[in-house]
């Protein structure tokens, strides 16, 4: 019985891994679009007010909000992620 549960929850976690991969990749190259954007309009790579405002708004999001520090951890690592691409597309620092 405690196999299952594990066995279930593992399939649940693989499920939830596929969604993030997609939407990861969807957010990724949505990023390609911002450098672009950015290049051509001489602006900075890093708006922190914005990232501040992604995590509030992700925040928001979520139903059990136990997870609130959780998500900020999660944006900010996805943002850096995001903010090296640029920097590597546009041939820039941080």
């Amino acid at each position: 019985m405690a196999d299952n549960l594990l066995l279930e929850a593992r399939e649940q976690i693989d499920e939830a891994d596929k969604m993030l991969i997609k939407a990861f990749e969807q957010r990724m190259n949505a990023v390609i679009n911002v450098a672009k954007y950015k290049a051509a309009n001489n602006m900075p790579i890093v708006d922190r007010e914005r990232e501040l405002k992604v995590i509030a708004k992700c925040q928001g999001l979520l139903e059990n909000h136990d997870y609130d520090e959780s998500v900020e951890t999660l944006m900010e690592d996805i943002m850096q992620i995001a903010k090296d691409y640029e920097a590597k597309l546009l041939g820039r620092e941080i």
